[in-house]
């Protein structure tokens, strides 16, 4: 096992306040000494010890930019390493397991069909080589064009736990999705629904709520690094849950079963508002059910761009009801221009303060900190 692996799935079930789960591992990996764990307790030691380099580097210095990412990214680490003993988990990759469970789920909502092809691969057959994603899901249509069985592919180089399984979840209803018009390209709505069908609700049935809505924070929420085709995923997310909240789960698997074409004309006419013109089988969420819960959370309550530098963080973390800015700078030992600078970040980015001069006019901070969606840049 490696621990950058370990790690990544354990971040998904002890969160942090971190604002991209990728940078946030690729950043705490350059203070690791051992990539190779077999064990709980090889992983823990190995998590100590990066703890402890990482300390190393701002330990009795003044605190600036730098200093506070590797503060806060310390911080995360702590509550990860507090937690170990009761968030950890044999971390297998049973794909086949994980594949069986899924299909079961779907089976008691309607949908039951075969279970597709599912292979773990060094490299995406030929033509998609070249694409440097976790998952392929070639349908009937690419299996006539390009003699390759149509099915999910998974790079072995790429497996996660966690991140892998709920993947996978979304990955099976493109498979499902596929089995009518496939011609056409996977795109748009049916991105959002395999958000909300394969993931948030095989997930929310498979995992707990906790690690689900974390992989929506940490990935489909972050706050940088993604490019705007990926963003779109969760617009779409959004549309899915649209449809879920009017017209409920039958809403939705009408629409898996109605394949490609269907869930294009139902996407374009609820981007050009024409809500009243739907078609669809189903009637709103009378009850506010762990689903319902859930997907307005992610599609309507968390705001991703509530997120600061490390720096802001960590003063917004320490002022205390302090309003003048040069004794909270002496008290944390900041390096005065990065602090004056993230001061005014605060109030320029987020307005959680105002400032005037060399003073605190107005805070909201103490209500901020309460958020969970208040979080720094990495």
């Amino acid at each position: 096992m490696k621990f950058n692996t370990i790690l990544y799935a354990c971040l998904f079930k002890s969160g942090g306040k971190f604002s991209n789960i990728e940078n946030f591992v690729t950043f705490t990996m350059s203070f690791s000494n051992n990539p190779n764990i077999d064990s709980k307790k090889s992983f823990t030691n190995e998590l100590f010890t990066t703890i402890n380099n990482i300390k190393l580097k701002y330990s009795n210095r003044e605190i600036g930019d730098n200093e506070a990412k590797l503060i806060l990214v310390c911080r995360d680490l702590e509550i990860l390493y507090s937690k170990i003993n009761y968030i950890w988990e044999d971390f297998s990759i049973d794909m086949t397991m994980y594949l069986n469970i899924s299909m079961d789920i779907l089976k008691s909502i309607g949908l039951n069909v075969t279970p597709p092809h599912l292979e773990l691969v060094d490299k995406f057959p030929k033509p998609f080589a070249h694409i440097e994603g976790a998952a392929l899901c070639p349908d009937k249509f690419d299996e006539l064009k390009y003699n390759i069985k149509s099915g999910i592919y998974f790079r072995k180089d790429k497996l996660i736990p966690i991140k892998s399984h709920l993947t996978l979840g979304h990955e099976i209803i493109h498979s499902i999705i596929g089995n009518k018009n496939p011609e056409l390209l996977a795109r748009g709505l049916e991105e959002g629904i395999c958000e909300f069908l394969g993931v948030l609700y095989c997930g929310a049935k498979i995992f707990n709520q906790e690690v689900v809505l974390n992989y929506f924070k940490y990935r489909r929420l972050k706050f940088s690094g993604h490019s705007q085709k990926f963003k779109l995923y969760i617009d779409y997310f959004r549309m899915a849950s649209f449809i879920y909240a009017n017209y409920g789960l039958e809403g939705i698997v009408h629409l898996v079963k109605g394949g490609r074409k269907l869930i294009k004309e139902v996407e374009i006419k609820l981007s050009n508002n024409e809500i009243n013109s739907l078609s669809l089988p189903g009637s709103p969420t009378s009850i506010i059910d762990e689903i319902y819960r859930m997907s307005s959370y992610v599609s309507m309550l968390f705001s991703e761009n509530e997120t600061v530098s490390p720096m802001s963080y960590l003063i917004s973390k320490n002022l205390q009801g302090d309003n003048n800015i040069d004794s909270v700078i002496k008290k944390l030992n900041l390096n005065k221009e990065q602090a004056k600078k993230s001061l005014r970040e605060i109030e320029t980015r987020i307005f959680g303060l105002l400032i005037d001069n060399e003073s605190i006019e107005y805070s909201d901070l103490h209500n901020i900190l309460k958020l969970h969606t208040y979080r720094y840049e990495i």
